[in-house]
């Protein structure tokens, strides 16, 4: 039920669609779905064998850090993803909100980690 909405977001996003994706990561981590838990360990799957052959592929960083942050609670590992969209996105004019909703999780697991 939860597989189409993960294979959407990653369409939007690859599509360069920032907002539809967020909307849809939005309704994710709000919802749970039967399978969850193998559903995520494909997209990861899926996304790290992107990240070792394009490591600073953008929306796969993306994906990782903010599906391990809100749907596993890894805020170690999401850390490094996000702050690395950040670093690799930061001047990059069409990557804006995806920065933005970057640099929010970061704060938010800072906060969380007490690091701040």
């Amino acid at each position: 039920m939860g597989t189409w909405r993960y294979n959407a977001a990653f369409i939007e996003l690859q599509l360069g669609n920032i907002q539809k994706a967020l909307a849809l990561y939005e309704e994710i981590d709000k919802n749970q779905w039967k399978d969850e838990e193998e559903i995520l360990r494909q997209v990861y799957e899926f996304n790290s064998s992107i990240l070792e052959a394009q490591p600073n592929n953008i929306e796969s960083r993306f994906i990782l850090g903010l599906l391990k942050y809100k749907k596993s609670n890894n805020a170690p590992e999401a850390l490094e993803h996000l702050q690395t969209v950040i670093q690799l996105a930061r001047d990059k004019k069409n990557y804006d909100l995806l920065v933005a909703e970057a640099r929010a999780c970061v704060a938010e697991m800072e906060q969380l980690m007490h690091l701040t």
